[in-house]
């Protein structure tokens, strides 16, 4: 799962503030070294342009590399772009050191202290800026993972209060229940227990994970709604049976995914369709599939629904990092979605 350049963990160090910071941060760094190389005199302070001048050179240069990298970088996996982006900066590290090492040799500036041979100057350059790099780069990341998090949990509590007013949802289950309250009260009173039940699910106060069991439960309660108003229209196939219940999955990851193929693999076709639910371990990974019948032609009125695969997507990444996998497979005549997780238990809290 790659970064959009507006979701990427780097910040733009092409922005005025980060040019700010780099220098801000550059100068403070030249004064700790000053005064950790203060040994009872003041000679380091005569030093103290040049070095600055020096850690300027290396922040400035290194900023401007991944000012230039960074929308090619945003379109690789985090933690590939984590990797290359440390690559990078320890390689200019290491070729600015070189570089002043030599100018040093040449013009006699005070940058490099006598005592430092070149190896020396370009490992202590390599460690100290090395570990500054990396600690920044750990700072960037966490707090974009962060950010996605809290992003990811509003739009999970906003999707769950938006996804079910989903017309062609609500409208026909309320119909459905509508015209089935003088022909037959008791169906009518189940669709309304399960519909409760459904809202219920969505709103209530809870945490990002929840047991499959739950999430079957929350299942059957849709499904039912759905079976009651497609009738034989619909088809369900259940191949659960090897399926761990106590597993953990982000709230909501299920429910959207059979949404959409009763939308687009059972409603179109006047016959209607077998929907196919099948979940099983595989080794330490759960895998959940399911199939509906899918015909290009019989689509070209209905738009999809890539919001719902683009929110369980990130929160699959948050929740499991590059571990979990979701695909959509469009053949012939079947469409079908592939979740992939890893499998650990849902810890009570």
């Amino acid at each position: 799962m790659s970064e959009s350049k507006d979701s990427f963990f780097l910040p733009d160090f092409c922005s005025i503030q980060m040019v700010f910071a780099v220098v801000i941060i550059g100068e403070l760094l030249a004064f700790i070294l000053t005064l950790a190389a203060i040994e009872g005199g003041s000679d380091s302070w005569n030093n103290l342009g040049l070095l600055s001048l020096y850690i300027q050179w290396q922040g400035l240069t290194i900023s401007a590399i991944l000012c230039f990298l960074r929308t090619r970088l945003s379109h690789l996996h985090t933690y590939l772009a984590v990797t290359l982006t440390a690559i990078i900066i320890l390689i200019s590290l290491v070729t600015i050191a070189e570089i002043v090492f030599l100018i040093q040799q040449q013009l006699r500036l005070g940058i490099v202290s006598a005592s430092f041979s070149n190896l020396e100057f370009v490992i202590h350059t390599f460690l100290i800026g090395g570990i500054i790099s990396l600690l920044a780069l750990r700072y960037f990341y966490v707090k974009h993972q962060l950010v996605l998090q809290i992003k990811a949990e509003s739009e999970t509590r906003l999707q769950a209060l938006q996804w079910r007013i989903r017309p062609h949802f609500l409208f026909n289950s309320m119909n459905t229940i509508a015209a089935m309250i003088g022909k037959q009260p008791k169906l009518a009173e189940t669709l309304l227990e399960n519909f409760a039940e459904l809202f219920r699910y969505v709103l209530r106060e809870n945490a990002p994970l929840v047991s499959v069991e739950e999430e079957l439960s929350l299942l059957k309660d849709y499904l039912q709604i759905e079976q009651i108003r497609l009738d034989e229209r619909l088809k369900i196939n259940w191949a659960i049976e090897s399926l761990p219940l106590d597993a953990q999955i982000p709230v909501m990851t299920l429910q959207p995914l059979l949404e959409n193929a009763i939308y687009h693999g059972i409603e179109p076709f006047i016959d209607g369709g077998e929907l196919s639910i099948a979940g099983q371990l595989d080794g330490k990974n759960i895998n959940i599939t399911i199939t509906n019948p899918w015909q290009e032609e019989a689509h070209q009125h209905r738009k999809g629904n890539q919001i719902a695969m683009d929110n369980i997507n990130k929160r699959l990444e948050l929740h499991f990092n590059s571990q979990a996998s979701l695909k959509l497979i469009k053949q012939q005549d079947f469409c079908q979605v592939e979740l992939r997780f890893p499998y650990s238990k849902l810890i009570d809290k």
